[in-house]
């Protein structure tokens, strides 16, 4: 798998309001809804299908199980036995998680094309339902589908849910296959960001799953440690009114890099690649300068600030050379 590096240089956030009613609305169904025939699956306190999962389930397919059921349970205080595979139900209908034999023998080709990183599929089949991601985080991600869609089950805020009260839970017949429109996703964290459909900073069972990403931001502490380089080598960080000094003990707080140095970047791309060598399941690895302000003001590093621009805005440039050198270097 390709990783990738993310650069953050600055951000902006823009609010638009829109005058919209919103009894119209909340008063518009929210999805379309299952077609017909519907088929009881818990009825006035008793269960009438079953959760399936493959014969040797994985962590996040025995997850996207307990979910559906305790969901379920909470719509119709029914709680939906979860067996799996091979074993015989005592129900007509199956919900089949994950890597099912019924999934491999009658669901699409789970490719890139139609899936993308971690879509799903969810499709009808005689006396069941396939819930059916490209890989076990794309189950659980259909799980909450199904639920949102056709089920009614809300996450509005962290630690806010909603879900309807019923006697009777009946599923229609469902043919779907989602592609995110973003392979990486990330608002918010945990477990409220993984009912969202979020794939990075989340957690399933309080277990972190999702995207590999190696760091967070402010990284040029982590990737060029001031303990490490500044006795030998103080000309590799910022100058700042006049100095080059380092504040000791600071991880992600000032301490920038001067990064017009070529030899800066030479080691940046040199620790970044070792990095991804030594864990080649990282997906993103992250590029950026440490937070707090006190970038380089040695002539070299100015001369490629963008003019007029205030704040941080100015030191983008700086940061774009810095970025197609390294991408030069590390080639």
């Amino acid at each position: 798998m390709k990783s990738s590096i993310w650069i953050l240089t600055g951000c902006k956030i823009i609010t638009l309001f829109f005058g919209l009613s919103l009894i119209n609305v909340f008063s518009q169904p929210l999805y379309e809804p299952a077609q017909g025939p519907f088929v009881k699956i818990a009825i006035t306190g008793k269960a009438k299908a079953q959760i399936i999962v493959p014969a040797e389930p994985t962590y996040l397919e025995e997850f996207a199980a307990s979910e559906l059921q305790k969901y379920f349970k909470k719509i119709s205080n029914v709680q939906l036995p979860i067996l799996k595979e091979g074993n015989n139900g005592k129900y007509s209908f199956s919900f089949f998680l994950g890597k099912t034999k019924k999934a491999s023998g009658e669901s699409i080709q789970a490719t890139e094309e139609k899936m993308g990183r971690d879509g799903f599929e969810l499709k009808s089949v005689k006396k069941g339902l396939i819930i059916h991601g490209r890989n076990d985080l794309g189950t659980v991600f259909g799980v909450y589908e199904l639920l949102e869609r056709y089920f009614d089950v809300r996450w509005f805020m962290p630690g806010e849910e909603y879900y309807p009260e019923k006697n009777t839970l009946k599923i229609g017949r469902i043919n779907l296959i989602y592609k995110p429109s973003f392979s990486n996703r990330w608002v918010g964290l945990g477990e409220w960001a993984l009912h969202q459909r979020m794939n990075a900073y989340v957690t399933a069972g309080e277990k972190p799953v999702g995207i590999n990403w190696k760091w967070h931001f402010h990284t040029f502490a982590t990737l060029m440690p001031p303990e490490r380089y500044y006795a030998e080598h103080p000309e590799y960080y910022a100058m700042v009114r006049g100095k080059r000094t380092i504040i000791p003990d600071s991880k992600g707080q000032g301490n920038q890099l001067c990064t017009s140095n070529p030899a800066v970047i030479r080691e940046i791309a040199r620790n970044l690649l070792d990095t991804l060598d030594a864990e080649p399941g990282i997906e993103i690895v992250t590029l950026s300068p440490n937070d707090g302000g006190g970038f380089c003001e040695c002539e070299n590093c100015r001369a490629l600030d963008e003019p007029g621009r205030d704040w941080f805005a100015r030191y983008s440039n700086r940061l774009a050379v810095l970025i197609k050198k390294f991408l030069k270097t590390s080639k």
